[in-house]
C-alpha cells in the first residue's frame, strides 16, 4: 500500500512531467517564428498545420482548464499564443508578398 508521502510524490513528478514537456511545446515554435521573422518570408508555411496546431492546442487548454490542471493549461496557452504569433507573421508575409507581386509594394 502506498504511502500518502508516496501519492504525493507521484504526484509531484506528473506536474513535474507536464510542465517540462509544455515547455519543449512552447519554445518549439520559436525557432520558426523567428525565421519567418528573419527572412520575411512564410511561404513555406502551411495554414493548415497552424490552424491545426491552434485547434489542437485550444481544445489541451481547455481539457486542462475543465480539470483544474495548470500544468496543463498554462504552457499550453503560451503555445497558443506561440501559434497565434505564426499566424499573423503568415497572414502579414503573404499579404505583403502578394501586394509586391501585384506591384503594390512599399
Amino acid at each position: 500500500m502506498m504511502n500518502i508521502k508516496g501519492i504525493n510524490d507521484v504526484k509531484e513528478m506528473k506536474e513535474l512531467l507536464s510542465y517540462i514537456g509544455g515547455t519543449i511545446l512552447c519554445v518549439n515554435i520559436w525557432p520558426q517564428i523567428y525565421k519567418t521573422w528573419k527572412i520575411k518570408s512564410a511561404k513555406e508555411l502551411s495554414y493548415m498545420f497552424i490552424m491545426l496546431n491552434g485547434i489542437g492546442l485550444t481544445l489541451m487548454g481547455t481539457y486542462g482548464i475543465v480539470i483544474k490542471d495548470k500544468s496543463i493549461y498554462i504552457p499550453i496557452s503560451m503555445s497558443l499564443l506561440n501559434t497565434i504569433i505564426l499566424m499573423m507573421l503568415k497572414i502579414k508575409m503573404d499579404t505583403n508578398e502578394i501586394s509586391d507581386f501585384l506591384g503594390n509594394g512599399h
